[in-house]
Formats: structure tokens, C-alpha cells, sequence
């Protein structure tokens, strides 16, 4: 298990509503077809925490994730892409207490590979308002619906060399495996957005799976 993040340090941004933390990001270069990553960092705990999980993972089948456990808490699957090389979805749940656990990744087969990325939300809505996935495209295309002073988190796993990501800020870049490439990016929002552009454009262009989520205040 390693930690390889452009943005080691969590970083917390508000829209006056939500409060968004970009907590941290973790990739395990063994094949598997359930991953735990074990005592990962949740941030501070808070009433009504939303956590929420990017992960992904270069196949050699096609796979699917079929779940993710956050702190022992099942987690409700906001959006997922995939095909024959490669799969990400973005997850969330409600985790009030705790300031580290173990988050389960469990795939529908053995997968190459495979990397979470995590963000923590205070005073945001229990439940998604919008969520969008994309697949076998350059940029992946990812347009969300945004509420006023609500907040986006995207992530994507692909062999790209680089990601430029548009309308998102990227979190981190992590290789799970030297050929394959795992982002994630988030930002908050004081105005609301109608189908913002986010987007997600390779170097190079192959095995491109895409999720993302928004949500909205209290």
C-alpha cells in the first residue's frame, strides 16, 4: 500500500455552505479482487460527515465495483464507468464518527491494480444532486448540475501520462501501476451550476473511465 498524492496535505475549501476537504489518496500495486485500504485518514469527525470515495482500477475483463465500506459503513454508489481495461466510481456515506478507517473496495473480479481517492464533507446533504460517468472518450466528459454553495468531486483512471482536468481542481495524480494513472479533482461553488463543463483530457488516450458527484447544503 503507498500513498503518492500531488497533494499530500488535506486542503479544505467552502462555499459558505459545504465544506469541502480533500483528505487524501491511496493505491495498492497488488492484483486483487477486494482491496482494503486500512487505517486511511476520514478528517475531523462531525454530525452528518459525508465521506466520499473515488476508486478505480486497470482490468484485463471487464469489472465493475460492486462495493465500497467506508469505516464499516456500506457506501451508496453515486456514478461508475467501465470497460474491458479499466473501471472508477465515486461513492459516498454518512460517517459521523472517526478520524481513520479502513475503506473496502471489492471489484466484481481479480483487477490490476487498484487506487481510492477521499474527500470529507460538513454540512452537506445526506444525498447526492447529481452524478455523471463517462467512458472510452478523450476528454471524458463529466457535466454535473451544481447547487448554490454546493460542491463537485470527479475522479478518473486511465494510462494518460498526464490529466489536465477543466472546471475542477485537481487533488491528486497517483500510478497504482507504472502504466496506469488514477486523479481526482473537487471544488465548491457559491453560485449554482447548470451542467458545468468538467471535463478531464488525456496526453494519451486509452482505458478512460470517469465518475463524479455533487452535492448541496443542508
Amino acid at each position: 500500500m503507498f500513498q503518492n498524492n500531488l497533494l499530500m496535505a488535506a486542503t479544505s475549501l467552502s462555499a459558505g455552505g459545504v465544506i469541502l476537504t480533500y483528505i487524501t489518496a491511496v493505491g495498492d500495486a497488488v492484483n486483487r479482487t477486494v482491496y482494503t485500504f486500512s487505517s486511511v485518514s476520514f478528517g475531523d469527525a462531525s454530525s452528518g460527515r459525508v465521506i466520499v470515495v473515488n476508486a478505480g482500477a486497470g482490468t484485463s475483463a471487464a469489472r465493475t465495483i460492486s462495493s465500497v465500506t467506508i469505516g464499516g459503513v456500506t457506501a451508496t454508489q453515486a456514478a461508475q464507468a467501465a470497460m474491458s481495461e479499466s473501471c472508477n466510481g465515486t461513492f459516498y456515506a454518512v460517517v459521523s464518527t472517526g478520524t481513520s478507517g479502513d475503506i473496502v473496495v471489492t471489484y466484481s473480479g481479480s483487477c490490476n491494480r487498484s487506487g481510492i481517492g477521499v474527500w470529507g464533507l460538513a454540512g452537506a446533504a445526506a444525498t447526492a444532486h447529481d452524478t455523471v460517468s463517462d467512458s472510452a472518450s478523450n476528454p471524458i466528459a463529466l457535466p454535473l448540475s451544481i447547487p448554490a454553495s454546493g460542491a463537485a468531486i470527479g475522479g478518473c483512471y486511465t494510462n494518460g501520462a498526464t490529466h489536465s482536468w477543466a472546471n475542477l481542481t485537481e487533488n491528486f495524480e497517483q500510478n497504482p501501476e507504472a502504466s496506469h494513472l488514477h486523479s481526482g479533482a473537487s471544488a465548491t461553488f457559491e453560485e449554482e451550476q447548470t451542467d458545468l463543463a468538467i471535463a478531464v483530457t488525456l496526453s494519451s488516450a486509452s482505458m478512460e473511465t470517469g465518475s463524479a458527484v455533487s452535492f448541496g447544503p443542508i
